[in-house]
């Protein structure tokens, strides 16, 4: 998955021509696009837009697109398209314009799938949260991932970060969980959170073929239960409050 600008640059900043990465992407840059309030509108029935309404434009806010020309015949195929706003107002403009350019090209690239974006969507989700480009980042993850499902899930609320590794030289597996749910002051940029609200019975699932025999929460060693459902194991922490580490072995 890649996206926006993603390797029209080299390694000192200097701008490229072309995509370095135009063959894999099977796309071809051709400008900036001038909006800055544009829109991505999905208009393919592909897994990469499932759970989002086909023929409605999502607003980017203040981020500029690039456009793009998809390569047809390295089997790229346009999934949504660019949506340019209304001309003559300040900001917020309603959709006004579908244009030709694709917002999100997928191909396939020998046994591998390839997603790209125009629009930096990881970008937008982190500025402004919409959910909408958080499902299209999970969709476009789980799709260029083919039939392998991912090592982890957690079942938890959005605001739990979950990161899982391998602990080098060892057969462990851990689970580092932070806990952001909380309050702290109203409506400013960057809030620090004041007061935790613990979070109760996530849901920790592991595929693959490795089996595990137990698990711990850390740093306090408190014992888990662990159950084989199907072709993954199944961890319940019971509740995480700030911060908490669950290990299998």
């Amino acid at each position: 998955m890649a996206t926006y600008r993603t390797s029209l640059c080299d390694e000192h900043g200097t701008a490229r021509e072309n995509f370095a990465l135009a063959a894999l992407l099977g796309a071809d840059y051709v400008e900036p696009a001038t909006n800055l309030y544009s829109f991505v509108q999905p208009d393919v029935d592909h897994p990469v837009n499932e759970g989002l309404e086909l023929h409605w434009p999502r607003t980017l806010w203040k981020t500029l697109q690039v456009r793009v020309a998809a390569r047809e015949d390295a089997g790229a195929e346009a999934l949504a398209r660019m949506v340019n706003p209304m001309r003559g107002f300040h900001m917020g403009h309603p959709p006004a314009e579908v244009t030709p350019h694709p917002s999100i090209l997928v191909r396939r690239h020998g046994k591998g799938r390839v997603v790209y974006f125009s629009a930096p969507v990881d970008y937008v989700y982190g500025e402004y949260g919409h959910p909408d480009y958080k499902q299209w980042i999970a969709n476009a993850v789980r799709w260029a991932a083919g039939d392998s499902p991912p090592l982890v899930e957690v079942d938890a609320p959005t605001t739990v970060e979950a990161v899982a590794w391998q602990q080098e030289g060892t057969s462990e597996l851990r689970v580092h969980l932070v806990n952001r749910t909380g309050a702290g002051t109203a409506r400013t940029r960057s809030a620090v959170i004041q007061e935790h609200f613990p979070v109760l019975d996530l849901k920790i699932r592991v595929h693959g073929s490795k089996r595990y025999s137990t698990a711990t929460l850390q740093p306090d060693g408190q014992p888990l239960g662990i159950t084989t459902e199907g072709e993954h194991a199944l961890v319940t922490l019971p509740r995480l409050d700030t911060y908490g580490i669950v290990v299998l072995a």
